[in-house]
């Protein structure tokens, strides 16, 4: 969300786009070979280039073999190697070559702190930006959006909302107008604490200001909303992202489709599900995992089971939570064999079930007291390292109370004597 160095330089110049890697390092060779030394900015655009390819490793070569042949960089040179730097995690090397900008005599300008910044953000060192926007005043150096964006997305990254905050209100102070990019992730910051009425307030601002919201602005909120069990209101935000223009994506449509799923509504599931199909955005394995989910906890389980079927015809292949999702379905209309024989092909179709999928058959073998199966999965998931949880224990105990009988006693004894294995 923070956006680097190589989303606004040279973004829009496709003169300097050269598609796949090998025609890159052919263009390079050739611009060395030549008898007259192509200008800087050239180069310039062939190592832009290969960032986009995000070969960082690459662009040190190249400036490497730049800097053995006599080639003379500029700043906007270096602000590349120092991109690259940060990106394969050497801030270190990135700091090395600011100090070589100083030793060389260049100006240091916006674009070089805004990479160096946006670098060290990345790698949650936002003290050490902060000191270097303070940097940036003392050499009379005016930061940009970009700067304050990066800045303000490494402290939401570390949930330090009052610091977005405070960085907002200084891009103010400073003349400069907040872009989408800054309203993005300062909203993302109140949902991360789950302040979503303070996100919303300020989604409403950006209408008020001119500020258009984009695809991620809306995504953000609509996952807020759902994790925040108000998927009527992440809607809401979904009809107004269509109205608006934009076209929602597989993400957009999963997340309000898990939102629906938590609060048991299927019926909004299979609407969004049509939609989905009318816009010709194609469903991928998690979409089909949540209408199954939303099936299973309907008590649909063939319409479940159907569905299964229609995501192996068209390629898919189900995972662990695919599997346990159908297993919770068959165990709670009572099909316990069908719900074991499920469980058992997850793991020779690859899948190891974890805690969650043996808590899941465990509950619905202990809720139609097929005891001795309960007692075989407890011994096996202690031997795989994690035990049934506690809402599992809770369930046994509240579902038989009263009850004296001897395998009734074992399987509390294994509950009580598995609590501190540690669960996987």
């Amino acid at each position: 969300m923070g956006r680097g160095f190589f989303s606004s330089f040279s973004s829009s110049r496709r003169k300097g786009y050269f598609g796949n890697l090998d025609n890159a390092l052919a263009s390079f060779n050739r611009m060395l070979d030549r008898n007259h030394q192509p200008p800087i900015i050239e180069f310039n655009r062939l190592l832009s280039s290969v960032v986009r390819m995000k070969k960082y490793e690459t662009v040190v070569s190249l400036f490497k073999e730049m800097e053995f042949r006599g080639i003379k960089y500029n700043i906007c040179t270096l602000s590349i190697l120092i991109n690259c730097f940060c990106f394969l995690h050497h801030v270190d090397y990135g700091f090395s070559v600011f100090g070589k900008t100083l030793k060389r005599g260049f100006k240091l300008d916006v674009v070089i702190f805004t990479t160096l910044i946006d670098g060290v953000c990345r790698i949650g060192k936002t003290e050490v930006a902060a000191g270097l926007l303070k940097e940036m005043g003392l050499v009379g150096c005016v930061p940009d959006v970009v700067t304050c964006n990066s800045l303000m997305h490494g402290y939401c990254s570390q949930g330090k909302i009052d610091k977005v905050r405070k960085i907002f209100h200084l891009m103010a102070s400073k003349g400069l107008k907040p872009d989408v990019y800054s309203y993005s992730i300062f909203i993302n910051g109140y949902c991360k604490v789950e302040k979503i009425d303070e996100a919303m307030e300020l989604f409403d601002e950006m209408s008020h200001r001119g500020v258009v919201p984009n695809a991620v602005t809306y995504n953000t909120l609509i996952k807020a909303l759902c994790q925040a069990l108000r998927p009527w209101d992440a809607q809401v935000l979904f009809r107004k992202m269509c109205v608006c223009g934009l076209s929602p994506d597989i993400l957009a449509y999963s997340t309000l489709l898990d939102g629906f799923c938590k609060q048991g509504n299927l019926d909004e599931m299979l609407v969004l599900f049509q939609e989905m199909q009318r816009r010709l955005v194609k469903p991928d394995l998690v979409v089909y995992t949540i209408l199954i989910n939303g099936m299973c906890k309907s008590r649909k389980v063939k319409e479940a089971k159907e569905l299964l079927s229609r995501l192996i015809v068209e390629g898919f292949k189900p995972d662990v939570h695919t599997y346990t999702a159908l297993v919770d379905g068959l165990c709670r209309e009572g099909s316990l064999i069908e719900a074991q024989r499920l469980f058992r092909k997850m793991e020779e179709d690859g899948y190891m079930p974890g805690s969650c999928s043996y808590n899941v058959l465990l509950q619905g073998c202990l809720q139609h007291k097929d005891t001795s199966t309960v007692v075989q999965l407890i011994h096996e998931m202690a031997d795989r390292g994690f035990y049934a949880d506690a809402v599992t224990r809770t369930f046994l105990k509240d579902l038989l109370p009263g009850n004296d009988s001897p395998a009734i006693k074992q399987l509390l004894g294994l509950f009580e004597g598995h609590q501190g294995v540690k669960v996987k």
